[in-house]
């Protein structure tokens, strides 16, 4: 769902002032400002952005040149700070890209400079884009200490000032955190790329010695081993390296566990990714499973096939009647609902995939693949038309459609002709 913008300047009076009739009714900038912040108080994204744009649009619109009197100052860092961290939550990640370099353009033109949290949030807006050049080049740009990312032809820049602009504060040099560091190992995890993962946590050492035995980083270069496409003999015994490096610290981590369940299963060793789901309490000293480790020995039920111990897992962790978990966990991940989707529709069981379907509806928000899932039921039952629907649907709440759902669909349509 798009958020809205402003309302246009016929529905308005024309006797009023194009800066306010246009863009704000009878809010004046300070007052937008107020609202905006009441918005994000209120975790609010949608208002949030309707009134910053608003801000936006008043200046941009009357080609204004950066002054005292620009509404755009009456924000400060920590105002445009909050918006970007709110668009890391945005249900269209592509939307959130470009609503986030419009804010950081408006940063520069206000003289306002880029702390290392907008740098950070950037970074994951840009990885949950599934860009992950431009994720990688604002890394870069933090490292070097360079005051902007390189926002790469997303957005058109405001006009430019005709007058110098005094910077609110004097730029001083941000270095990656660790968080930064986490973001990009995570981005690299995520898409397969082991080796610029394991670079990664190596410049973090150096940058950071006793980030050498961070629980994130570990669980992050476990995780690089299960996206991967070229997967080698060799991956197990590095899985089995990096494991056991971890426990010589003596600290016990559920995040490592979870990945070193998933890892270990993905890789091939199914009988130790269960041994070391069954020892958590017993060897580790964790009592108690997340719903973060029920979803990595999902994934490994999945990968091996295994849809009757991945039904027992459910059953065990999660009641089947309101979906509420016997443990204590809130609901499945919905990684966890796809994966026994997943399972389910591979064993021709699309009853049962419609029923986890409307149970992953109404507790989280469906992504372009579980929609993908359901549209292959469809598919598989012969119902064009419900798929249709379903297709038509993601094309309207923006989802990125992968191009073998495209073709399936295009040949659908096809056989009815």
């Amino acid at each position: 769902m798009s958020l809205p913008s402003a309302p246009s300047h016929g529905l308005l009076p024309r006797r009023r002032p194009a800066s306010l009739s246009k863009f704000g009714g009878n809010e004046k900038p300070a007052s937008l400002v107020g609202a905006l912040r009441l918005a994000l108080s209120n975790s609010d994204v949608r208002v949030a952005w309707t009134k910053y744009k608003q801000l936006h649009s008043f200046t941009h619109n009357l080609n204004q040149s950066p002054s005292t009197n620009d509404p755009t100052l009456l924000l400060s860092a920590h105002d445009h700070a909050r918006l970007l961290a709110a668009l890391t939550q945005h249900l269209r990640p592509s939307v959130a890209v470009v609503h986030a370099e419009m804010i950081v353009l408006n940063m520069k033109r206000a003289g306002i400079p880029l702390d290392v949290r907008d740098f950070n949030n950037l970074i994951l807006i840009y990885a949950r884009n599934e860009d992950l050049r431009s994720a990688v080049e604002t890394f870069d740009a933090l490292l070097s200490q360079k005051p902007l990312p390189p926002l790469r032809n997303r957005v058109s820049t405001l006009p430019p000032p005709t007058t110098p602009i005094t910077p609110i504060s004097p730029f001083r040099p941000v270095v990656p955190n660790l968080r930064s560091f986490h973001l990009l190992m995570s981005a690299y995890a995520h898409t397969g790329r082991v080796s610029e993962t394991a670079a990664t946590f190596n410049h973090l050492t150096k940058l950071y010695p006793t980030a050498a035995n961070d629980p994130t980083a570990y669980s992050l270069l476990l995780t690089s081993y299960t996206t991967t496409s070229r997967r080698t003999p060799q991956d197990l015994a590095h899985v089995s390296t990096l494991f056991d490096a971890f426990n010589s610290f003596g600290t016990p981590d559920r995040r490592v566990l979870d990945a070193a369940v998933r890892a270990f299963g993905v890789c091939g060793d199914l009988p130790r990714a269960h041994t070391l789901f069954r020892s958590y309490d017993s060897v580790y000293g964790i009592p108690q499973y997340s719903v973060d480790s029920i979803d990595a020995y999902m994934s490994v039920l999945e990968v091996h096939g295994d849809m009757e111990a991945a039904e027992s897992l459910y059953v065990r962790f999660f009641s089947p009647t309101n979906n509420k978990s016997k443990y204590n966990l809130g609901f499945p991940l919905a990684a966890t609902f796809k994966s026994l989707m997943r399972l389910n529709l591979a064993a021709g069981n699309l009853d049962r995939v419609k029923q986890l379907f409307g149970e992953y509806k109404e507790t989280q928000l469906v992504d372009a693949q579980g929609m993908e899932i359901l549209l292959d039921v469809w598919l598989t039952e012969g119902n064009v038309e419900e798929a249709d629907k379903v297709y038509e649907e993601m094309q309207v709440l923006g989802y990125k459609i992968r191009s073998e759902t495209v073709k399936k669909m295009e040949r659908a349509r096809d056989s009815l002709m």
